[in-house]
């Protein structure tokens, strides 16, 4: 029979989690060899499935919705104070929730200053909404209170216990409710329903994409182009942000896939595109391209380059915003994983890709709309 801690790493390794906590004795060892890129020195959350794009939050977002749901299987309690040692009782499951508060403040008031309003950008399920209207903002009096950039469960008081359960309890009586399960399931649902759209198309494609080469193309806004994300957030004006910002740069993308295709029409065997939210808090497109093997020096890194520089060449010709592109040859880390084949590698990489995180999270797009496009020479 699995122990508590145990239940909690085989959900972790169920949805790709790499989850690290810090003792404070860590911290302060670490303290003395490095410096912290994050604030938060009590730990790490990283997702295996964001290892080629730069989605910091979906982690998070898959961490904060595996641990509340775990709150439903592992029972209580998870804070509370114990007389004798005169301090307070933490159990696993708890300070994974400790740390993912510790990890949306920083990440909500330092890379996407926009504070707590952000909710317009992104539809997330009921266990992530649950999380942050009720233990984030606990966990965020704690903090203050301590006066870190995370909660040290040494500086834990009778009333800060009081306070985390009263949370828990509140969380816990919201995600039961059946509007909750409704938001929940319309995310599975709208997941199944694009996995079955990709399946259809992979399975077009899979007789050509084995030999093929694939290339990740990550487009980003330009700084000082486009509107001024951090400036507008700074004045407390969110609103500006809206969906269509996203809408309009996933444009962009579509544009520089429709010039691919007219200047190698025979080259390109088929790609994917999305549109996120990078780090930075401004929109992001990750594309996937499935190309004809080019032999040669004039590989396709080579050729993507420079058909980013005609791109923007011609956007600024016609006073568009330029874009910046990071390409990334996926091939060989597709082809030399042993024992496993390379089409199997291809599905699971688009999965990961655009299928799993719409469990978590959606953006919150017009209804007909979607984030996501595939499409090739063949379709």
């Amino acid at each position: 029979m699995c122990d508590k801690k145990s239940i909690l790493e085989i959900a972790e390794a169920k949805v790709g989690l790499i989850v690290q906590l810090l003792t404070p004795e860590q911290v302060q060892n670490a303290r003395r060899v490095r410096n912290f890129f994050s604030r938060v020195e009590s730990g790490r959350i990283a997702l295996k499935t964001t290892s080629f794009q730069d989605d910091d939050q979906l982690a998070l977002c898959v961490a904060m919705h595996t641990y509340m749901g775990m709150l439903l299987r592992i029972g209580g309690p998870h804070f509370e104070w114990d007389e004798t040692s005169g301090c307070a009782v933490v159990s696993e499951l708890g300070k994974r929730l400790l740390l993912c508060a510790d990890l949306l403040d920083e990440y909500l008031e330092r890379r996407f200053p926009l504070g707590w309003n952000d909710w317009g950008v992104y539809c997330q399920s009921a266990y992530i909404t649950s999380f942050r209207a009720s233990l984030a903002i606990a966990i965020d009096k704690i903090r203050t209170r301590q006066g870190n950039h995370f909660v040290d469960c040494r500086l834990l008081t009778p009333e800060d216990v009081s306070l985390l359960q009263r949370a828990l309890r509140t969380a816990l009586r919201w995600m039961a409710r059946p509007h909750s399960c409704a938001v929940n399931r319309r995310l599975y649902v709208e997941m199944l329903k694009t996995k079955r759209s990709i399946e259809k198309y992979v399975a077009l494609l899979e007789s050509r994409t084995s030999q093929a080469t694939a290339m990740l193309v990550k487009m980003d806004v330009v700084e000082g182009y486009g509107p001024p994300w951090a400036a507008m957030a700074g004045k407390g004006a969110p609103s500006h942000i809206g969906i269509q910002t996203y809408l309009d740069f996933f444009k962009t993308a579509s544009k520089y896939i429709a010039m691919l295709q007219k200047t190698w029409p025979e080259s390109l065997i088929g790609h994917f595109a999305k549109v996120t939210r990078s780090n930075q808090g401004a929109p992001q497109c990750v594309i996937l391209l499935f190309l004809q093997l080019e032999p040669g020096a004039h590989n396709w890194r080579t050729k993507l380059q420079a058909l980013d520089f005609d791109f923007n060449k011609q956007r600024t010709e016609k006073l568009y915003d330029p874009s910046r592109t990071t390409v990334i040859d996926l091939t060989p880390s597709i082809r030399n994983q042993s024992g496993v084949r390379t089409q199997q590698q291809v599905r699971q990489l688009i999965e990961d890709l655009f299928v799993k995180e719409l469990r978590y999270r959606r953006l919150n797009l017009p209804a007909r709309r979607r984030s996501w496009s595939k499409g090739g020479a063949s379709s």
